[in-house]
């Protein structure tokens, strides 16, 4: 089964997980700090995940001021168990009580949050995790945007498919995971963060180092991510190791709650290199925010939900479908049974669907 454990209503939890060390920031046992003494970084009450504070900077300037970029300094751990894996967890905002109805509010390309990392006690550090802003874009600590990363010495970004409220669209980033396998001894890390206008604003909270009790389960999870392309809800995933797994499921819903089986994918089964894999769902909800879970299952039947994700398609214009017709162009009524299907719009536009 995986190693991670990714729901959308709860942060990201590690099987057989023990919390190591962790800052809250109105409680710690890591003492993690702001490295300058910033007018504008600081621990404020606005928002939390828990109560009452957060590690937060916001932006003073006019769109060219390099005053507003701190470091959010982890120190240095040692005495790491080099057999176990372990993971380092923190909740990402981006909100703008520093100015919301200015013209910039909210994170551009230029704004961004970068997660670097050192296994040898600070003299050297790797950029593993980066996420931007785009176009004045905005977000809670609402968990439904989470990256999982598996350490590999190099930078991943993430950013904003789009402006404004990215909450619940999934590419709101909140959830913030680097895994590291086993082998390290020692962790160190670095939060930078960066916002030059006002209304510009990164907030972190609940950071966390796990220690994964058994790194031997059968499948080691990368990323899962959905997005909407060319009207065509695609769900990608990726493993950096599998050991006995069999295939894996997808569910869909319109309210996270109830659940319908679309479809599975075989899954590669044996591998210690990555594996990437691909879904397309053709027949979702027009108009409404998309749902989707999916599962892990082994060769002996045990089965695991790796996570949930959520594609906003509230935007996409609902066209009405005059008829459904196979692949030889007679017209279907019904039920449709498995195949491949083309729908015909009232506007004369098609698209080719499988059941």
């Amino acid at each position: 089964m995986k190693k991670l454990l990714l729901t959308l209503l709860m942060p990201l939890s590690v099987m057989g997980q023990t919390t190591v060390l962790f800052d809250n920031i109105e409680t710690f046992s890591w003492p993690c700090y702001w490295a300058m003494n910033s007018p504008t970084t600081g621990y404020f009450m606005n928002v939390s995940v828990s109560p009452d504070l957060s590690a937060a900077i916001y932006g003073a300037g006019n769109g060219s001021s390099s005053v507003e970029s701190n470091i959010y300094v982890l120190p240095n751990v040692t005495g790491l168990t080099a057999s176990s894996e372990y993971a380092l967890r923190f909740r990402l905002g981006s909100y703008r009580f520093s100015g919301p109805t200015v013209a910039t509010a909210g994170v551009d390309g230029t704004d961004y949050m970068e997660l670097s990392v050192s296994t040898n006690g600070g003299t050297s550090y790797t950029n593993e995790i980066r996420v931007t802003g785009f176009s004045n874009a905005y977000w809670n600590y609402n968990p439904a945007g989470s990256v999982i990363k598996v350490r590999n010495s190099s930078l991943n970004t993430y950013t904003p498919a789009g402006g404004g409220n990215r909450t619940t669209t999934g590419d709101g980033y909140s959830t913030i995971t680097l895994v590291f396998t086993p082998g390290i001894t020692q962790l160190a890390g670095r939060i930078f963060v960066r916002a030059n206008s006002t209304g510009e604003e990164w907030w972190i909270d609940n950071i966390e180092l796990i220690e994964t009790a058994d790194p031997s389960l059968p499948v080691e999870m990368m990323e899962y991510s959905g997005l909407n392309k060319d009207g065509v809800n695609v769900l990608l995933w990726s493993t950096a190791t599998e050991h006995n797994s069999d295939y894996f499921s997808i569910e869909t819903s319109t309210d996270g709650d109830q659940w319908r089986y679309i479809g599975d994918v075989k899954s590669v089964g044996f591998s210690n290199e990555v594996s990437e894999y691909l879904f397309n769902d053709h027949n979702f909800e027009q108009g409404k925010l998309n749902y989707y879970r999916l599962k892990q299952w082994d060769f002996d039947g045990a089965m695991d939900i790796i996570g949930v994700v959520v594609i906003n398609n509230t935007r996409i214009e609902v066209k009405k479908v005059i008829k459904i017709v196979d692949m030889l162009g007679r017209e279907v009524h019904g039920e449709l049974g498995e195949g491949v299907y083309i729908k015909i719009f009232e506007d004369g536009t098609m698209k080719k669907f499988r059941k």
